[in-house]
């Protein structure tokens, strides 16, 4: 199945949106040509990698956060329909953003219930997989 994820393209690396440091625990960089891995920590707490099912979701999501249009890209992607997994729940979570590590991460979710930050529900066409393999970039 192919999938588009967006990403930002800082100094030649392409890397997880909204996640400017490697120490973060929802950073992941992706290569074309390669697959890139959930984090097995997080997947055992339903996060897996966020992309889109549609090229026309993944532009519309791009169009929301257009101010950041000089370091966003989009990448054609690979995925294998058993590697899909159920969205992890969603909420007001907005200090979650500073934290770093898993054991706060699993903190904010036994306490609240969810950790996202900037969406009461996810964006249309969002799915989350296990793993990816990154194609190409796709010129938008």
């Amino acid at each position: 199945m192919i999938g588009y994820k967006v990403v930002q393209d800082l100094k030649r690396v392409l890397c997880s949106f909204n996640d400017k440091s490697s120490t973060s625990i929802f950073y992941k960089e992706y290569n074309i040509g390669e697959w890139t891995f959930a984090n097995e920590e997080m997947l055992q707490l339903g996060y897996g990698l966020l992309l889109f099912d549609t090229l026309e979701h993944a532009k519309n999501f791009m169009n929301v956060y257009r101010a950041f249009s000089e370091i966003l890209k989009c990448i054609e992607v690979e995925i294998n329909d058993d590697d899909i997994i159920p969205l992890p729940p969603t909420g007001k979570c907005t200090y979650m953003r500073k934290k770093i590590n898993i054991a706060d991460f699993k903190t904010c979710i036994e306490e609240h219930g969810f950790s996202r930050s900037y969406w009461d529900t996810f964006p249309s066409g969002t799915i989350n997989v296990k793993k990816l393999y990154a194609k190409k970039i796709i010129p938008i």
